[in-house]
């Protein structure tokens, strides 16, 4: 349906940031601290000049060192901001912090905006307030650490223990940064060495010789701290932990456990005592190829059987007659046979006269039944079992594919009239097969992690949950239809092919004059709801006005339908008639919408030309016109004076 050249779109909004402020936040707690956080607000306009419309937007915020050519310091977004009015505020570094070392060097910061898809917008400069950030730089800590630090948190005398590594003025026993020479505090339990080595008899170190053993055994467990008076006897004492590191063999009174299990064998339990049970292994190589449902609890098979059934049964039997009739069954590629079976159905007034014979797909012939006498005039059965052919052995099958055309053929030799006795009822071939492609799952399929990599038709017999996602390649069948997705087609009472009518209505809007703009609704006809006096938002039928694109006619009220697409999402694309690769197109059309002089309705709707339902006139004042891009600021690519293909597209 390509009436014109083919065109692009504008973006849905022309935004830009008419200010943009930037302030201090306090932070909680105490007074030097330094905010992490910048407050940052601004407007969003649209198309027309007016505020953008009230949502929330997908916002990229960025500083950078110069008004242009160099890389941004900081970015922070995308972030969804809500925008009231045109109006937006932001805190810049709630979600991804703003390091004060990244400012240390600048002199100036520019500040860019980037909305959704849209290029980033101009840069604005930014003011002093952005630099105390630079506060949270301490360019040195100078002088020693004394007993002046008593502020909340700080470390006292009387939270140290005496013979402790303290700073000066901290009590009795405490020993000072500048007698130990230590690059960092606690340098030997902390993970480094101090400058000089602890020694207890070394004068300079003011240590006693208690507390230069304690600071020089790292991990080092004392007979004081343990309150046990000289030694420590571990006779006649129990220790209790929480977890041991190693196997426990050293520790007296603890058996050493065995650490593995005899080959052939796995742990199936450990004993408190350390020692393990074990028991026989279970061995993949000695599980058979179909014994997944032994070790299941009959809840998972790999064994299937498939049959192939005639489709040209009934078939008359011809009476007296030496050729008989003749069924043909194409059996399928389903696999290697297990098992075969042939079923059949056969009715004659005297069965003692006839005789069936089978054909496989390489013309052998066997003689399922030959006269035998079989009482009463049906012969309904299965070879080879229950019953083994009168001639031929059909388990040759076992280990072979059977696909092919196989053919049944059935004599009566008896004389009744010469006419037709009996008939062929049915018949079908059947193999039991052993696939190495597909698993049968019995009852609740409940998956805690993804399902992904199916490439074909998945069935559930029973219901499916799943906690995450689940991928599938194909469609996914059985209790519980997969939900897809709807779209609204307008001027229609119908659904495009592939997509399966919810309702049909009419398409209701706010009035071209009214100040609150408001998109159009598919509005189901009947009994809308109970009377109500109140006018708050008030609905108009919408209707086309004006000069509109080619085939959509003019003063003609929107009937729609509510389509829904059973096998995934769609979405509509504005300037083309094409879908994308991977897309179904259920329709294509023109843009139709509120002239721009008007506060309502609002929205863009995409009507197909074709099949445009004119049972209704024009009886209403949500007035749309023909959507048609004006500008050429984009060049030749957007070229202006065109109206606007649209495309509603679908996708698995």
């Amino acid at each position: 349906m390509k009436r014109l050249a083919p065109s692009r779109t504008l973006r849905r909004l022309l935004l830009s940031v008419l200010a943009a402020t930037a302030c201090l936040v306090t932070a909680v707690g105490h007074a030097s601290a330094v905010p992490a956080t910048v407050a940052v607000s601004g407007v969003l306009t649209s198309v027309g000049g007016g505020p953008a419309a009230d949502g929330t937007y997908q916002l990229q915020f960025a500083i950078y060192p110069k008004e242009s050519g160099a890389p941004a310091l900081w970015v922070e977004g995308p972030v969804g901001i809500k925008v009231e009015g045109g109006r937006f505020a932001h805190l810049l570094g709630s979600s991804t912090p703003i390091e004060a070392t990244a400012l240390s060097d600048l002199s100036e910061a520019w500040f860019g905006v980037k909305v959704d898809n849209d290029p980033e917008l101009p840069l604005q400069p930014l003011g002093s307030q952005l630099f105390a950030l630079r506060a949270a730089i301490a360019d040195t800590l100078s002088g020693p650490i004394g007993a002046e630090l008593i502020a909340d948190g700080a470390i006292t005398a009387s939270k140290l223990a005496p013979g402790t590594v303290g700073v000066d003025a901290l009590g009795p026993g405490s020993v000072t940064a500048d007698k130990l020479g230590f690059n960092y505090a606690g340098s030997q339990s902390k993970g480094g060495p101090a400058d000089t080595a602890l020694v207890a008899n070394d004068a300079n170190s003011a240590l006693s010789a208690d507390v230069a053993k304690a600071l020089q055994c790292t991990g080092c467990v004392s007979v004081a701290m343990l309150n046990i008076d000289d030694n420590l006897d571990a006779t006649g004492f129990s220790i209790k932990a929480d977890a041991f590191i190693g196997d426990g063999s050293q520790l007296t009174g603890i058996p050493k456990p065995a650490k593995k299990c005899p080959e052939g064998q796995a742990v199936v339990e450990l004993k408190a005592d350390g020692t393990v049970v074990c028991a026989n292994a279970l061995d993949p190589n000695a599980l058979p190829p179909d014994g997944i449902d032994e070790i299941s609890n009959g809840l998972i098979f790999n064994q299937f059987v498939d049959e192939a059934v005639s489709a040209t049964t009934p078939v008359a039997i011809n009476d007296n007659n030496p050729v008989g009739v003749f069924d043909e069954i194409d059996f399928p590629d389903i696999g290697l046979a297990q098992k075969l079976t042939v079923s059949v159905k056969v009715t004659n007034s005297d069965l003692s006269t006839v005789k069936v014979l089978l054909f496989d797909p390489n013309n052998t012939g066997y003689v399922l039944y030959d006269k035998s006498g079989q009482p009463g005039d049906t012969l309904d059965t299965t070879y080879p079992d229950p019953t083994a052919p009168a001639q031929g052995d059909l388990t040759t099958w076992v280990g072979k594919n059977p696909q092919g055309k196989w053919r049944l053929q059935v004599i009566d030799t008896g004389f009744q009239d010469n006419g037709l006795d009996g008939e062929i009822v049915s018949w079908k071939v059947a193999i039991q097969t052993l696939s190495t492609k597909k698993v049968q799952i019995k009852g609740d399929l409940i998956v805690d992690g993804n399902v992904t990599g199916v490439g074909g038709d998945t069935s559930f017999p029973g219901n499916t949950s799943v906690d995450q996602d689940l991928a599938v390649g194909g469609k996914i069948t059985g209790t519980h239809a997969a939900y897809g997705d709807t779209f609204i087609y307008w001027a229609h009472k119908s659904c495009p092919a592939g997509a399966t009518k919810l309702y049909e209505g009419r398409g209701f809007s706010g009035h071209y004059n009214h100040s609150h703009p408001s998109a159009g609704e598919c509005i189901v006809g009947g009994d809308p709801g109970p009377s109500y006096s109140y006018q708050g938002d008030i609905l108009y039928p919408l209707h086309t006005s004006g000069s509109m694109p080619p085939g959509i006619p003019s003063n003609k009220s929107l009937v729609c339908s509510i389509c829904e697409w059973e096998h995934g999402m769609c979405r509509e694309f504005w300037g083309t008639d094409d879908c994308p690769a991977g897309w179904e197109e259920m329709y294509d059309g023109y843009g139709i919408g509120p002239h721009y002089t008007h506060n309502g309705p609002g929205g863009r709707y995409c009507v197909d030309p074709e099949g445009f339902d004119t049972s209704v006139s024009s009886s209403g004042n949500g007035h749309l016109y023909g959507v048609r891009i004006q500008s050429g600021h984009y060049g030749g690519n957007w070229p202006s004076g065109r109206a606007l293909y649209c495309v509603q597209c679908c996708k698995k």
